[in-house]
């Protein structure tokens, strides 16, 4: 069903962000360090008034919730505008830079595809440390919102703040593994892709496709017991 392969996607990030996804990488040294060591985080910001035509309706294109939702972990801009003015007034990131929605739809993370503005429903990572793979932390991002969850709730508000995110520890490995953990991941997530995908086909394919996604998210746990 649709549900399981959801807990299916969330049982493979948490093999692989706690090393256990790859059997050579079982063994390999694991530090927990918090986030703000590893990345700047930056809070988006808005011109104000909203609509006003001085900061809207440019050609530099901000980022909103709904394109997050539309394109998922690749994203392009397609809603909204500011002018160079407006621009100035928000934040401006680079194509490729990694952000983090923290208001709606809180805790979902994104790559933006194209140079765009983010507004004070997101934070982006700058000044990235070589320790820290980015698609690595797009998967710790992924693998954290159970804790997400738990702060919003604690918290008594509908968002996240930058003090959640420089609280926030992430568990590091050497980057070598980080991006072995990233192509391993990869796969197993096209494989969940195709699987939804049988769920409109024959009852007969799905089986063969989780059966296969099975043997090979398994395989790791069956080695690191034997």
């Amino acid at each position: 069903r649709p549900d399981q392969i959801k807990q299916l996607r969330q049982t493979i990030l948490n093999l692989a962000v706690r090393g256990k996804l790859i059997p050579e990488d079982s063994k390999a040294r694991e530090v927990e360090v918090e986030l703000e060591s590893l990345v700047k985080i930056v809070r988006g910001s808005s011109p104000r008034p909203k609509g006003d035509p001085r900061y809207y309706d440019g050609p530099n294109p901000r980022l909103l919730i709904a394109d997050i939702t539309r394109d998922g972990k690749y994203v392009t801009p397609r809603l909204d505008s500011l002018t160079q003015e407006g621009a100035k007034l928000s934040r401006q990131m680079t194509a490729g830079s990694l952000v983090l929605a923290i208001s709606g739809s809180y805790g979902v993370p994104a790559f933006l595809a194209v140079d765009a503005c983010i507004h004070d429903g997101f934070i982006g990572f700058r000044d990235v440390s070589r320790d820290i793979n980015l698609e690595y932390l797009y998967l710790v991002m992924l693998f954290r919102k159970p804790y997400f969850d738990d702060v919003v709730k604690d918290s008594g508000l509908k968002n996240l703040t930058t003090e959640h995110l420089k609280r926030l520890t992430v568990p590091l490995y050497p980057i070598s593994v980080q991006r072995r953990i990233v192509a391993k991941v990869d796969a197993l997530m096209a494989l969940c892709d195709r699987l939804e995908a049988s769920l409109t086909t024959s009852a007969d394919t799905s089986r063969r496709l989780l059966d296969a996604l099975l043997a090979e998210a398994l395989a790791p746990v069956e080695a690191l017991a034997a």
